[in-house]
């Protein structure tokens, strides 16, 4: 069920793509809009908890479905080398992201897991941690732990960006 609801998070994420797509003038699947959501997609349906097993079919019906299975790019059959990236956006982000309930930076982006947690940290509830997303860390506060993974709330964002995060992509502020 919960990654039933995770996946209708999905569906702007997707119809954004879409659309960058079709503003490139790019066929579906050739934007790196689509690997940036597929990864994010799996990545998300991964930290569910679901086997692979029981995840991938869901997707694949849900791909089906709203009609995104063009813009939908499976990892486990591609190169994890992401086209270059097509956009219309200056090339120096802003110094400091602004909280909103409409937008939050560019969808999460292959990473190596760096320097700053090659070790697995354990955090309690309510520590304040920064974690990986995109391309920089965010501050967050630690709202859940369940075995290895942690329900973390983005400090300053609405309440929907929460997800669950494995300590890979933590480290403590």
């Amino acid at each position: 069920m919960r990654a039933k609801r995770l996946l209708g998070k999905y569906e702007k994420v997707f119809a954004t793509c879409r659309k960058l797509t079709e503003d490139a003038g790019a066929r579906p699947g050739e934007h790196s809009c689509a690997k940036v959501a597929s990864l994010a997609v799996e990545g998300s349906l991964g930290d569910t908890g679901l086997a692979e097993s029981e995840w991938r079919p869901m997707l694949s019906t849900w791909l089906a479905e709203t009609g995104f299975a063009p813009y939908y790019i499976d990892s486990s059959r591609s190169s994890l080398v992401a086209a270059p990236l097509v956009s219309t956006a200056p090339s120096a982000p802003p110094a400091a992201p602004v909280p909103s309930a409409r937008t939050k930076p560019t969808a999460p982006r292959l990473w190596d897991g760096g320097a700053a947690a090659t070790k697995p940290a354990a955090y309690s509830v309510g520590a304040k941690v920064s974690v990986h997303w995109g391309d920089r860390w965010w501050p967050a506060t630690v709202l859940t732990v369940k075995a290895d993974k942690y329900l973390i709330h983005y400090d300053g964002w609405a309440s929907s960006w929460d997800e669950w995060v494995t300590p890979a992509r933590m480290k403590p502020r």
